[in-house]
């Protein structure tokens, strides 16, 4: 058959944007602590996303190294921040890979781990059907080691977008470029009660 016809629908004006870190855990939800990370499924099953926390990861090194920071078993994909910076993007369909995190002297003793875990969707067929979890479903380790102690879950669920007082971003507690995971497309500007959610 012949290909669909495309249009043009013109520039996009996306004016306004919140910051998704700014609002957790005041339009999101409540947190939730454990000494090692919840699955989805323990903290809330109807969330999109969950941001895991970690407080205080250390980076300071004698020489120059780089740590390794693993994820067994996600699902499906996570992006990782340290210290409020976007480090890099993890996926189970390419294994979760892990990723190389700097250290050294000039790096940080402590510095907050945080994990933004995307759900993309389920298995509705054989085996795994109603048994598969979200989230972090095992462990985290950096350099080797389990992270351990103070972890804490928060969930995400985007239809709270609409409802909520988030007004527009002003500043980041976060720098690097990250995807964004909900904006409006319409062709127009987007009036004020109007708001766009990127991280």
């Amino acid at each position: 058959p012949a290909p669909i016809p495309t249009t043009s629908f013109g520039r996009v004006t996306l004016p306004w944007s919140a910051s998704l870190l700014d609002n957790v855990p005041a339009v999101f939800g409540t947190p939730v602590s454990s000494p090692t990370p919840l699955h989805l499924e323990a903290v809330d099953p109807l969330a999109s996303l969950i941001l895991y926390q970690y407080p205080s990861i250390n980076l300071h090194r004698a020489i120059p190294a780089t740590l390794s920071l693993s994820v067994s078993d996600l699902r499906d994909r996570a992006h990782v921040l340290v210290g409020g910076r976007a480090i890099g993007i993890m996926m189970r369909q390419k294994g979760a890979k892990p990723l190389p995190i700097p250290a050294g002297p000039t790096q940080p003793r402590a510095t907050e781990l945080l994990l933004l875990v995307e759900n993309l969707g389920r298995t509705n067929y054989g085996v795994f059907m109603g048994a598969e979890r979200k989230g972090v479903t095992k462990r985290v380790t950096l350099g080797g080691e389990e992270l351990v102690g103070n972890w804490t879950m928060t969930p995400i669920t985007l239809d709270k977008i609409g409802r909520s007082a988030m007004g527009p971003i002003t500043s980041s507690r976060t720098s690097g470029t990250m995807s964004q995971i909900t904006s409006s497309h319409d062709g127009k500007p987007p009036s004020p009660t109007s708001r766009v959610l990127s991280h």
